[in-house]
């Protein structure tokens, strides 16, 4: 009679990284910290900004896909960064917005502005020159509890208007939100001034479908005043696309430096990435019939491929690569030597 296979299971965890790196970059006549920079469009695109180009018509362009695409939410800012949450959530971290991320539903609402957020911070309405007194000044505002509070959007402590946002905020309001929705989960960010090699630094983000939360200038000026989410690029012609929180249209527009010169010059954009541990895979269904052995298991969050290695020992080093794929089953025919098997998720 031919041998069962008995299998092992071993919890596998991948290498990641603590280092999170926010560099603070500011530019104002406020007394706030070195080289930051606001944003302080409002809901509605402004009369003399442009639209650049829309859609997607080039095969040189290169676009994230499941990117969601939201509408200003009591800020630009975390909505920007609402949309590189809500494709996180999409990718597999699917507690970080309660339901389907992909449309702007309630629930998204919610995880960028609710309305304790509004109430607290919101009201009174201030428009520049205008700035009032909320609770961030006077107390008593909720436990932060979205992304704008993380952000504090708003706040009239931090000198923000209805809506307004500082740029040095994005990655830390990323960070804090994604550890409270679940502190297993582990943040690499990183804020990027525009200089030579930033285009460089910007495509390997889109390349390795990671989108990213740009600060610009939306009508030329030379002040930043928008957050934008930054979802592809196209080497032809060194555009980058976005999604700019006023439509779920995407944008196309010249890769430059903030200027006087020409609209929707860039100042920096925030790099921001999850990652988390990887369980072992569980729930794992073995079938063996007359000539083969199958292996089933769960997927397991945050993984991307699965691997099988064999040894003749239960107590040996697994050295012996049987499979390596993205699926969530395996089999082979049986032979007559009895094995022993590991089952491993990677990054």
């Amino acid at each position: 009679m031919k041998n069962l296979l008995t299998i092992l299971t071993v919890f596998f965890l991948s290498v990641y990284v603590f280092a999170d790196s926010n560099i603070g970059q500011k530019k104002s006549d406020i007394s706030k910290k070195f080289l930051s920079q606001q944003s302080t469009t409002g809901k509605y695109r402004p009369d003399n900004v442009s639209l650049g180009i829309t859609g997607r018509s080039t095969r040189t362009q290169i676009v994230i896909s499941d990117v969601p695409s939201y509408l200003w939410q009591h800020g630009c800012g975390p909505t920007a960064l609402g949309m590189v949450i809500g494709y996180y959530d999409i990718q597999g971290f699917s507690d970080l917005i309660e339901g389907d991320a992909f449309t702007q539903n309630t629930m998204v609402n919610n995880a960028i502005a609710n309305s304790e957020h509004y109430d607290d911070y919101a009201e009174p309405l201030d428009y520049y020159p205008d700035l009032f007194t909320d609770l961030s000044e006077t107390g008593g505002a909720h436990t932060s509890n979205c992304i704008a509070d993380f952000m504090k959007t708003s706040w009239s402590s931090e000198e923000n208007r209805y809506g307004w946002s500082w740029g040095d905020m994005i990655s830390v309001a990323f960070t804090n939100y994604v550890q409270m929705c679940n502190s297993d989960y582990f943040t690499t960010t990183n804020d990027v001034e525009f200089s030579e090699s930033s285009w460089e630094t910007y495509k390997n983000e889109i390349n390795n479908e990671r989108p990213v939360v740009l600060l610009v200038d939306s009508d030329g000026d030379g002040y930043t005043d928008h957050f934008v989410t930054g979802i592809g690029y196209d080497e032809s012609n060194s555009t980058y696309a976005i999604y700019d929180t006023w439509d779920n249209n995407i944008h196309w527009y010249q890769w430059r430096q903030i200027s006087t010169n020409y609209s929707w010059g860039i100042y920096g954009f925030a790099i921001l990435e999850i990652d988390c541990n990887l369980a072992a895979p569980e729930n794992i269904v073995i079938s063996v019939d007359s000539d083969s052995v199958s292996i089933s298991w769960d997927a397991v969050l945050g993984a991307t491929g699965y691997s099988i290695y064999s040894d003749i020992e239960p107590n040996g080093d697994f050295s012996s690569l049987e499979w390596s794929g993205s699926h969530t089953n395996w089999s082979e025919p049986i032979s007559g030597i009895t094995k022993f098997f590991r089952v491993t998720a990677t990054k």
